[in-house]
């Protein structure tokens, strides 16, 4: 029911396993469906890429190249320096299906809450370099690439009668993201063909903090739990990526990227404290019990290959993007020796999935403002049992170019996804975003 680290339930598993036992569908659900944050979860940069739905392996004109396709660099012609925002707005809506205890009745079983967070998204520089033919372009920048804003309440009450009854309440929130220090260089191999290469140092934190507080009462006695717990997981990874372009004809140009594999380690900080009350109309006395733990994890990781294809056609002031990923997130896996027991479990429940994105463009030269709006798909890694709606969303943005040097870009992205919870508990978790990026750029 609350968000926990792979590291976390990998320590059940291994208990689990240690004692000849097999995990039950409930540490099953805790493994799909609360996943290592970092898998499957890029956020999106630059304001123009995701108004035209997420877009940019063949329609990448700036910066941002270095993540979506490095060999989109080869179309810079001046030094350019670029930075931009991101605005995310998160609700949350947790239902809980009810009759959960025999002999009582469900009152209360939803839980709503929002959260808003502002990040830096990019910054970046673009050199070409001088050459008699061609282009060469190298660059370096740093981009938010994964982000782990989340939150999460819980309201649930169950009574047989005023004396009777059972109420938990628990708050989650959850912050921090990835960002990607990049190196990257394109060049023109040939008048139609070019090639590109960046390496990426991934560095970032991510903060959980969970509040939970529940009571049991009735006649004769009652029992409360009063507990707040905290993650604190700090990232380290690298990650390469090759791309090419390729015009072939005035209109189209067509592109293809290779995301290597990502390696990476994770340090996590944990930190329980509760106390534990339990009361009898027995007894004048009550009992009760303060607890408090700190723990230390760390675990290796590997992310899979990722390919994609995209295509840009462009007719007078009209452009068109199209962008198809693959990822096989079943080849996650864990490489320390802690967590091997989780991989065969990852290899069975993760899938493989394609995510699509299609935006358009139009140009109006003479007032050098342009008009974008797109869609995409970025589906979750889980087996569709577990999914009542696939993460979708729908894009727009405009974009402003200023005495011919300076660019000022907004986009505007709005969807989200539902999830459904088995085991033990069942659940549905609805997320709503809606996702604000500004992005500036000036070329000398």
């Amino acid at each position: 029911m609350s968000r926990q680290y792979s590291a976390v339930i990998a320590a059940v598993v291994f208990f689990l396993a240690g004692f000849g036992l097999e995990a039950t569908a409930g540490e099953i659900d805790d493994l799909i469906l609360n996943h290592e944050v970092s898998v499957a979860n890029f956020f999106g940069i630059n304001a123009r890429s995701m108004a035209l739905g997420q877009t940019g392996i063949a329609s990448s004109v700036d910066g941002s190249a270095m993540i979506y396709n490095p060999a989109c660099l080869a179309r810079i012609r001046r030094l350019e320096v670029a930075g931009g925002f991101s605005h995310l707005r998160l609700e949350n809506t947790t239902d809980y299906d009810r009759g959960r205890y025999t002999g009582y009745t469900s009152q209360t079983s939803v839980g709503q809450r929002d959260m808003t967070r502002t990040h830096l998204d990019a910054l970046s520089v673009a050199v070409p370099v001088p050459t008699y033919r061609g282009s060469l372009v190298w660059a370096l920048g740093l981009y938010r690439v994964k982000n782990f804003d989340r939150t999460l309440q819980l309201e649930l009450r169950d009574a047989a009668d005023a004396a009777n009854y059972i109420e938990e309440s628990q708050t989650e929130t959850e912050t921090g993201g990835i960002y990607a220090w990049t190196a990257a260089g394109a060049m023109e191999i040939s008048p139609k063909l070019s090639a590109g290469a960046a390496l990426h140092i991934y560095t970032g934190k991510d903060k959980y903090g969970a509040v939970y507080y529940s009571k049991d009462a009735s006649d004769q006695e009652y029992s409360t739990i009063d507990e707040t717990s905290s993650i604190v997981a700090d990232h380290l990874g690298i990650s390469g990526t090759i791309g090419f372009t390729y015009q072939t004809s005035p209109y189209l140009t067509i592109g293809a990227v290779i995301e290597t594999p990502s390696f990476w380690n994770v340090e996590e900080d944990s930190r329980v404290d509760g106390v534990e009350i339990y009361d009898t109309l027995a007894s004048e006395y009550y009992w009760e019990v303060a607890y408090g733990n700190d723990g230390y994890t760390e675990y290796d990781m590997r992310h899979p290959f990722s390919f994609g294809l995209g295509a840009a056609v462009s007719h007078n002031q009209l452009n068109l993007a199209l962008d198809l990923k693959y990822t096989d997130y079943s080849q996650f896996e864990y490489t320390d020796d802690f967590s091997q027991d989780l991989n065969a479990v990852i290899q069975e429940n993760y899938k493989e999935v394609v995510a699509v994105g299609f935006g358009a463009e139009y140009v109006f030269p003479e007032p050098g403002i342009s008009l974008r709006a797109g869609a995409y798909l970025d589906p979750l890694p889980f087996p569709s049992e577990y999914i009542e709606k696939d993460r979708q969303y729908f894009t727009l943005g405009v974009g402003f170019l200023i005495d011919r040097v300076m660019t000022i870009d907004i986009g505007a992205v709005l969807g989200g996804y539902t999830i459904n919870y088995l085991d033990p508990l069942p659940s549905t978790e609805e997320y709503k975003t809606r996702r604000i990026y500004l992005t500036m750029g000036y070329r000398m």
